[in-house]
């Protein structure tokens, strides 16, 4: 299976990875890791999927050479940022009370 990196520990002890199938992030542990790569954030790679239960397990992470997107957090970042400023959410103040002659049980007519 292949998929993007989107997290990596700061101890490279593990990556989370969006497969390309849509299905459930991929976790890898430090064992899948490339031993003579460094996986970082944005890295196009392959994978062994296993489903354990309601995870799913990467081994063997091999980077595609030339397939990394650098920019991927950054992107996302100013994607999100976007929909925040796109939200047309307002708070609505709060009203005095309808005048007196407006407020009774008369019907017009």
């Amino acid at each position: 299976m292949d998929g993007v990196v989107i997290y990596v520990a700061k101890d490279r002890s593990r990556a989370i990875i969006w497969c390309s199938d849509h299905g459930p992030l991929g976790l890898a542990r430090k064992d899948a890791m490339p031993r003579n790569a460094t996986i970082t954030v944005g890295d196009f790679v392959q994978f062994d999927a296993t489903d354990d239960g309601d995870m799913r397990l990467c081994g063997r992470l091999t980077p595609v050479p030339g397939a990394s997107m650098a920019g991927l957090p950054d992107l996302l970042r100013g994607e999100a940022q976007a929909r925040r400023r796109r939200a047309h959410l307002s708070v609505v103040p709060k009203v005095a009370p309808p005048a007196k002659e407006f407020a009774t049980d008369r019907h017009c007519g």
